[in-house]
């Protein structure tokens, strides 16, 4: 799934199964979703399928901006291209669109594949990789117990891990609370 703070949703979809597993695909519209791959520099220009470009999404339920934040909001949030205004003579909600930042290109199947964000600064906020952080989650069999007392080992790690967090994001970023855990489990 792909959807930022900026929607009020999912505005893209993909099913990853055995059979596609491709972590980069991120999929295709959810209705009444609309995306379009533009270049990065103007949104009048449409990119053509295999080559990257920036995601341009369309939407009835699109913020309105960023608050207090105006020089932003004109940046991302924009007119509809004229291209996009003669496919949709009428939009309920005022041909507005939202460009992203982050890169993508429509792979040979029609879905879209995600690159990278194009402002790297935007992941200020994230952090750096955690040497305890785990870059695939493991299911739990059925009936397999998943919860034990931390040991100190792992409230070692909970401490280190919080401690990380506090220095490389704003504390109201920081959670109270650290639970590590062996396996995620998997809800049917």
């Amino acid at each position: 799934m792909y959807g930022l703070a900026e929607t009020a949703g999912f505005a893209l979809f993909v099913d990853l199964t055995e059979s596609n597993s491709n972590y980069r695909e991120i999929g295709v519209p959810t209705h009444p979703w609309n995306s379009w791959i533009v270049n990065t520099s103007n949104v009048e220009d449409m990119i053509p399928p295999s080559r990257v470009g920036g995601i341009l999404l369309e939407d009835p339920s699109l913020g309105w901006g960023y608050l207090n934040d105006p020089a932003r909001t004109a940046q991302n949030y924009i007119r509809a291209p004229s291209w996009l205004m003669q496919i949709r003579p009428t939009a309920p909600y005022d041909y507005r669109c939202l460009k992203t930042g982050d890169l993508f290109y429509y792979s040979p199947n029609g879905t879209i594949e995600y690159i990278h964000q194009k402002d790297v600064a935007e992941r200020r906020y994230f952090g750096p990789p955690h040497p305890y952080g785990v870059p695939t989650i493991q299911y739990a069999k059925k009936n397999e117990e998943i919860f034990a007392s931390p040991t100190m080992k792992t409230r070692d790690k909970a401490t280190t891990v919080l401690s990380k967090l506090k220095e490389a994001l704003p504390i109201f970023m920081v959670p109270d609370i650290a639970v590590v855990l062996n396996r995620n489990p998997a809800t049917t």
